[in-house]
Order: structure tokens, then C-alpha cells, then sequence
């Protein structure tokens, strides 16, 4: 049963994070996971010059560099200041940066091809308006290339400053294939595939580190055998329609 907790204000509190934590310094095992999140990405996905690209939550920018001389339009969107002015300034491509919320997108209907929402809605204490406002900027056929962390034990700790329960990295819900597709349909949003990557005994053995020379292809391959006879798969990675 989940502990009943809520933000008092999530803007404060992200705003408040980016002072504390640097989104920009990723150690090589987080480095690998992210550029495995983003190559699966791209595999359900083909990006086009000229398509519009919102990614909502872009922190520290690990989809910019996996866009670069795609010749997308995009658009990186965050809470923080901070973490758009340092994206613009260590811009690999031309951007369009905005300081932002997911739940009131500044984009009018219909004007994009694609979202990313890459490790963001398990922050979400309510995802479904932000899902649907996703839908509304899409246009018709847009896609929704999603990440969350996989079937994930969410834990409490308890906050020194207020006496109450928070969810640690505050993760509000655990996914599998079935929440995470029941809550992009009450998004308004047409499942259409699902891959559970990185498995967990690997990455704790480093393997993310050690096959990183291999293209997506080779180390998906692998991580899926793992993944068969140890499923423990750590990300669900889904691509979703308007």
C-alpha cells in the first residue's frame, strides 16, 4: 500500500533540487544508462530533420546529445532555470530551450511531432492531465516516447524538516507494461510498444560500462538473454500514439 503523501508545491520543489543537485555531472554507469534509454528510444522511432521535439524534463541533457544531427527542432523543456540556461549554453545543436511544467505545456494544439518524457513520470503525483496535456500538443499520429523506472519497490523515508513520510528519488509509483499502458489510455494515448531494458544484476556487475562498445542492436540482444533467465529489468521504455 502506498504511504499517503503529496507535494505541497512540486515547482518549489524542483526549483529547490536544481540548487542542491548538479543534472549535468553523470558518473560513466549513469552515462551508459542513459545513452541506452535514448538508443532504445530511437530504435522504436525514426527522427526526422525538421520534426518538432518537446522533451519535457531534459535536465541535464542526455536527449540533446542523443539528437544531435538528427535536425530535429527541440525543444527542452524543465522546471528549473538553471538547467535550461546551462543547456543552452552547452548547446551541441541548435535549441530552443523553455523553462516550463508538463501540466500546462506552452505550445498551442496540435503542434508537435514528437514528446519525450525520459525518467519523469514517476515524479508525477497526478500523471494523467499531464498525459493529457501531452496529447493535446501532439498532433494527430504524434508519438510518445516514454521511460520509468521498472517495477520498482518504492520506499519512504521520513523528511527532517516537516516530521512526514516522503518517497525516496520522489518516485510516487512503481510501472509495469499494464499501469504504465492503463495510464497513457486515460492520457488519451494509444499504447503501441513496450521494451524492458538494463538489467539490474548486470549493472550492479557493470556490464552497462564493459559493453559499451557494442551498438544498441548487439547489447540489446544481450541484455534480453539476461533478462530471460534474470528478469530483472531496471527501465520500461514505451512509444504511444496520439
Amino acid at each position: 500500500m502506498s504511504a499517503p503523501v503529496s507535494y505541497d508545491n512540486y515547482i518549489a520543489h524542483y526549483q529547490a533540487d536544481a540548487q542542491l543537485s548538479d543534472y549535468f555531472e553523470e558518473d560513466a554507469f549513469e552515462r551508459q544508462n542513459n545513452r541506452r534509454r535514448y538508443e532504445a528510444f530511437k530504435s522504436l522511432f525514426t527522427f526526422r530533420p525538421g520534426q518538432r521535439v518537446l522533451e519535457a524534463g531534459s535536465g541535464g541533457g542526455p536527449g540533446m546529445r542523443a539528437l544531435q544531427g538528427s535536425g530535429v527542432v527541440y525543444f527542452p523543456l524543465d522546471i528549473p532555470f538553471v538547467n535550461v540556461q546551462r543547456l543552452k549554453q552547452q548547446a551541441l545543436m541548435p535549441v530552443l530551450p523553455l523553462c516550463g511544467d508538463v501540466f500546462f505545456l506552452p505550445f498551442q494544439t496540435d503542434a508537435l511531432d514528437v514528446v519525450i518524457l525520459s525518467e519523469v513520470l514517476e515524479h508525477l503525483e497526478t500523471p494523467v492531465p499531464a498525459l493529457q496535456e501531452i496529447r493535446r500538443v501532439l498532433k494527430p499520429g504524434g508519438k510518445l516516447l516514454i521511460s520509468v523506472p521498472y517495477k520498482e519497490r518504492i520506499s519512504y523515508q521520513v523528511c527532517v524538516h516537516c516530521n512526514r513520510l516522503t518517497p525516496f528519488n520522489a518516485h510516487f509509483h512503481s510501472f509495469d507494461e499494464q499501469k504504465l499502458g492503463a495510464f497513457l489510455k486515460a492520457g488519451g494515448l494509444r499504447p503501441i510498444r513496450f521494451i524492458a531494458q538494463n538489467n539490474k544484476i548486470a549493472d550492479r556487475l557493470h556490464l552497462n560500462i564493459g559493453l559499451r562498445f557494442l551498438p544498441y542492436r548487439a547489447w540489446r540482444f544481450i541484455d534480453r538473454i539476461i533478462n530471460r533467465f534474470l528478469p530483472k529489468a531496471s527501465h520500461l521504455i514505451a512509444i504511444s500514439e496520439k
